[in-house]
């Protein structure tokens, strides 16, 4: 039989009042209350209209985790703390956020390109674009920035890497303090 033009999922609801009009769902469950029925809600947790599913930067950057989107996926970041600008000239510029916990895969790069980022140092930020990898370097870009504490300085200290060899390329502890805050001790060069 044709499709119905006013109920394109078949579901015995119209498509102006299907909270899912694509996939069936006759129930029109929507356990989150976000106005998007469970049938095509890939978010736990609510997110009305267009926007993208609140997720963690841990979840962002550790492939293992449950959650790990993959690249392309909107993402939103909320209560995570700016540690440190790109230069503010050139095609490469941004910042760089972690969540405070200062546990591996908890920091992660927001990439603006040609536009200087506005936020500061010790700013608390949500952060909202496509999680994306370029070169191995995970970060978030088209990115919108909400400033939700202009706070001037850092709750937590760089993190202390004796052992200089387990982050470098290849190191270990490499993939998983990328992007954060870290400060070496003593290094030689020979």
């Amino acid at each position: 039989p044709p499709q119905d033009s006013n109920d394109m999922d078949e579901d015995g609801v119209a498509n102006g009042v299907d909270n899912c009009p694509i996939n069936a769902n006759a129930d029109q469950e929507d356990g989150d209350g976000d106005g998007k029925g469970d049938a095509c809600d890939d978010c736990a947790d609510p997110n009305p209209g267009n926007a993208a599913c609140a997720t963690t930067i841990k979840a962002i950057r550790d492939m293992s985790d449950p959650a790990h989107p993959s690249p392309g996926a909107q993402v939103t970041v909320s209560g995570a703390y700016v540690t440190g600008l790109r230069p503010t000239t050139g095609s490469s510029q941004g910042f760089y956020i972690e969540d405070g916990t200062q546990t591996p895969f908890t920091g992660i790069f927001v990439y603006t390109g040609s536009t200087s980022p506005s936020v500061a140092i010790g700013n608390i930020v949500t952060v909202s674009g496509t999680y994306e990898e370029y070169f191995g370097l995970s970060e978030i870009l088209s990115s919108t920035v909400t400033v939700t504490d202009a706070a001037a300085a850092l709750p937590f200290s760089p993190l202390q890497i004796a052992d200089t060899s387990a982050i470098a390329t290849g190191g270990a502890d490499g993939e998983g303090y990328e992007s954060m805050l870290l400060q070496v001790g003593a290094v030689s060069i020979v």
